[in-house]
């Protein structure tokens, strides 16, 4: 279904689309630095809960307001400072309140492979890259892969992973100062491409600790990251051989279970597919369910947000599986990023964000640009209640009340309201 009238409804005729609608998409050679290529996708939210997509490219950063997902807005843009085409970025908010928002992305687009840090604490009027001021055993140039940051109770620590073949691994660092990092400790076991972290977990031995599920090609595995100078492997798993690349993974809204994305089976001649592991013993992962597509793009990347999870599914654009079963996982819908054909190859859909206040999808394709994408999920009826586009409160209470006349309606709405609120 689309809501909205031409050009957008020309879109999407375009474009095959089941229980996801198109709101707004700015193509690459859009951004105030011509790309042709995307990658990295993150976002965030300001001090007045306006939402943010940031976005990498060929040619740089971009950040963008989507406080209407009809229109982003591209705030700016920082050029990469290295050749990289395939940069990720996250953010990390130091301070969310009005008036003293604090916010750095962090992303693996600076000179000779190490950090680039952009200052977002200027939204929505400006962004600016800052000079990295490393303390002085850091160890720069990092042959940096991707990045993933937590937050530990003692400090700001972030992780910075290393896909090259030569040294591969986790290296922790602490941001406390956002803008000069310093080195905590370092796991070099193996290469890393992801990096899933938590400190929730239905294993009873392991919940409270921070651990991180490392995505290393041909396994996982599970890394205790509690204590940056001291990251160690939780022993007892042994990868079952099944994985061909393995890249990226994401814990279902229980922390029962592992989705698990290979992005190596597709060229070898599968359908899509996303393996589910049951990971109540974390020392013992076990296979449960295996989602297959019905075409051979490539599962990329996947983020999980309640019983949903959007999987980047390259040339088939977004795919949204339902995972209120894990062990019978379904597809609830998709839309196609890049119609011209479902083949493995990594053209098309990249990674995407989902944005909890409005329930859009952000989404890198790497051929056409950033995408805000509206997934219609079964309690939408509270996103549509919502009449100030910050998530249904009281607020849209009192204002929509009023329009309920009739007595059992208004019980209806009432029953909503609790389940919304």
């Amino acid at each position: 279904m689309c809501r909205f009238l031409w050009p957008v409804f020309f879109i999407c005729l375009g474009y095959a689309q089941v229980n996801v609608d198109f709101m707004s998409q700015v193509s690459l050679n859009n951004f105030s630095i011509a790309s042709t290529q995307g990658a990295g996708i993150w976002g965030f939210l300001d001090g007045d809960l306006n939402e943010y997509v940031i976005m990498c490219t060929n040619a740089g950063t971009a950040v963008f307001d989507i406080s209407n997902p009809l229109s982003p807005i591209e705030i700016g843009m920082i050029a990469n400072a290295n050749a990289n085409t395939d940069n990720t970025v996250q953010v990390y908010v130091f301070d969310n309140t009005p008036g003293s928002f604090t916010a750095f992305a962090y992303v693996n687009g600076g000179t000779d492979g190490s950090l680039q840090i952009i200052d977002l604490s200027n939204v929505p009027a400006s962004i600016s890259e800052v000079a990295p001021n490393y303390c002085p055993m850091f160890p720069t140039p990092l042959n940096i892969g991707g990045l993933s940051f937590g937050i530990k109770p003692t400090g700001f620590t972030g992780f910075v992973l290393d896909s090259s073949q030569a040294s591969g691994g986790i290296f922790a660092m602490d941001i406390s100062n956002p803008a000069g990092p310093c080195d905590l400790g370092s796991w070099s076991t193996e290469i890393v491409h992801d990096l899933y972290i938590s400190s929730n977990w239905i294993d009873l031995s392991f919940d409270g600790t921070r651990l991180g599920v490392a995505f290393s090609g041909t396994s996982f595995t599970v890394v205790d990251i509690d204590d940056p100078s001291n990251l160690a492997t939780i022993p007892g798993y042994v990868a079952p051989g099944l994985f061909d690349d393995v890249r990226s993974g994401a814990v279902t809204r229980d922390f029962a279970y592992l989705a698990v994305c290979d992005i190596g089976d597709e060229p070898l001649g599968a359908n899509t597919q996303v393996d589910i592991f049951s990971i109540s013993d974390l020392t013992a992962p076990s296979l449960v369910d295996t989602w297959v597509g019905t075409s051979q793009a490539i599962d990329k990347h996947i983020t999980i947000v309640g019983d949903f999870g959007y999987l980047s599914s390259t040339t088939r654009g977004l795919t949204v599986l339902d995972l209120s079963d894990p062990t019978n996982v379904t597809e609830h819908g998709h839309y196609d990023t890049f119609p011209a054909n479902d083949n493995a190859t990594l053209d098309g859909a990249w990674a995407s964000y989902f944005f909890n206040l409005s329930g859009v999808v952000a989404l890198s394709d790497r051929n056409t640009g950033l995408y805000i994408l509206d997934p219609n999920l079964p309690d939408d009826i509270c996103r549509d209640l919502d009449v100030d586009n910050n998530g249904f409160d009281l607020t849209d209470f009192g204002v929509l009340l009023p329009t309920w006349s009739d007595p059992e309606s208004v019980l209806g709405f009432v029953s909503i309201v609790t389940t919304c609120l």
